[in-house]
């Protein structure tokens, strides 16, 4: 079999796993999206010109579940960016709850006397 045959194979299961990935199991889908591009790099470097009719055909197939890829890897890395910010705001959030005046910095109502 041949090195895109191959590589067409593994960017198809690649590109699967993330059309039919859940949101919750995040760490498990990172893991695996990095095993599938360790052996897509591999691949690559492997292939070497010249190229067959087919292989040119599963390579024009190859880029365009790549570009597939990319905007799910871009949605993926929103999605991290979001509930990172939510983990930061809950966090902020629980602070203030636990401490409601630990940033107050005014000295309002404070009473001077001047007597000597």
């Amino acid at each position: 079999m041949s090195s895109v045959k191959v590589l067409f194979d593994v960017t198809k299961q690649m590109c699967n796993k993330l059309e039919g990935s859940s949101t919750k199991d995040k760490e498990l889908l990172i893991d695996e999206i990095n095993t599938f591009i360790d052996q897509r790099d591999k691949l690559i470097v492997s292939i070497k010109a010249p190229y067959s009719d087919e292989e040119k055909a599963l390579g024009k197939q190859i880029n365009e579940m790549d570009k597939k890829i990319q905007i799910k890897f871009e949605s993926l890395l929103n999605e991290l960016k979001n509930s990172m910010k939510n983990v930061q705001n809950q966090k902020s959030g629980n602070k203030k709850y636990l401490n409601p005046y630990g940033n107050i910095s005014s000295s309002d109502g404070v009473f001077f006397d001047k007597r000597n």
